[in-house]
């Protein structure tokens, strides 16, 4: 019977102990840093999907990494697409993603792939970009500028390698 008491006051307290700690305030982060309103957030792992998915872009997103403040992205151009107008328009929209909407990003890698013309399972580098935070001009273009003209301000801030299959395409 003592034994009956005593797991019954056991389960009583431990009862107890966790309704008063679910009135404790939440400590902590919040869970989705990144979607906060009024300016730069924290990008991590955890969000990055999240916070890319909200980045208008026409490619699709191949893969995606966040280490150590450089951000890695692969962009996936389907076969036998014009894609000059689509590429830089998409990264336009990862610099400014990248700059403008998150704090701890430092830079911004980006390739660009496509499908190799001989294995439908491997994929082909068109060009690749790099770009660091402080090469970023404040100044946005609008969204609706000219292919030229986003692909001279990208040139400026970050720095390009263009394929063979890129130049032989565009």
């Amino acid at each position: 019977m003592k034994l009956a008491k005593r797991m019954a006051a056991a389960l009583l307290l431990s009862l107890g102990i966790a309704w008063g700690l679910s009135w404790l305030p939440q400590g902590g982060t919040q869970a989705d840093p990144v979607f906060r309103p009024g300016g730069a957030a924290y990008l991590t792992e955890t969000n990055l999907v999240d916070a890319l998915a909200s980045v208008p872009l026409d490619l699709q997103i191949a893969s995606a990494n966040l280490q150590h403040g450089v951000l890695s992205v692969d962009l996936f151009l389907p076969k036998g697409v014009s894609g000059e107008r689509f590429v830089y328009h998409d990264l336009y929209g990862l610099f400014s993603f990248s700059w403008n909407s998150t704090a701890n990003v430092n830079h911004l890698l980006v390739r660009v792939l496509q499908q190799n013309s001989g294995d439908r399972h491997s994929k082909e580098l068109l060009l690749a970009m790099e770009a660091k935070r402080s090469q970023w001009n404040r100044k946005l273009l609008p969204m609706d500028s000219t292919v030229s003209l986003f692909k001279s301000e990208l040139e400026k801030q970050g720095d390009f390698s263009y394929t063979p299959v890129w130049m032989k395409q565009n």
